[in-house]
């Protein structure tokens, strides 16, 4: 693994050889592989309207990058949404995901504007904290600090999204 550095060996070839690996791409974790339902659900500290999230991903690719849909069902309006998925985990089972996506899904019964519920119709994210459960078939989820990007309704995080995902 280590060679013999002779006296006309350069240093930079040594650097480089050392940086390298450190500078390759990040992959996702090697359990969380396949596609994944969510469940996650909001508690809002100033009302008490419900509100779900049920998130479908389609196969992570080896940068945690996936599609897929998010179904939000807030005071009883059920909106699906195209979302794309950036998933990063750590050898330590800890990461991130983040969801992107057009606020203007589609209402299911189509007597609702679902940008609504986001206090806007331009992308958005949502940014969670994850750990990984189960030997990679699980992981738990929170929001980040701030749950949503560029913020909207969320100054002072008003709203703590929190679930599960499973691997299919």
């Amino acid at each position: 693994m280590f060679k013999k550095i002779s006296k006309g060996s350069t240093l930079v070839g040594l650097v480089a050889a050392l940086i390298l690996p450190m500078t390759l791409p990040r992959q996702a974790s090697a359990g969380l592989t396949g596609s994944w339902s969510c469940l996650g659900n909001i508690n809002f500290n100033t009302s008490n309207i419900p509100y779900s999230e049920l998130i479908h991903l389609g196969s992570l690719n080896a940068d945690g990058f996936a599609t897929g849909l998010l179904f939000i069902n807030f005071s009883t309006e059920v909106c699906q949404i195209p979302v794309s998925a950036f998933v990063n985990v750590g050898a330590t089972g800890v990461g991130t995901m983040k969801l992107t996506f057009n606020p203007n899904g589609l209402d299911l019964d189509k007597d609702y504007k679902c940008s609504s519920v986001f206090g806007r119709s331009t992308t958005l994210t949502e940014n969670y904290i994850i750990t990984t459960a189960g030997g990679g078939k699980k992981f738990f989820f929170i929001g980040g600090d701030d749950s949503i990007t560029p913020s909207t309704k969320d100054n002072g995080d008003f709203f703590v999204p929190a679930g599960t995902c499973e691997q299919q």
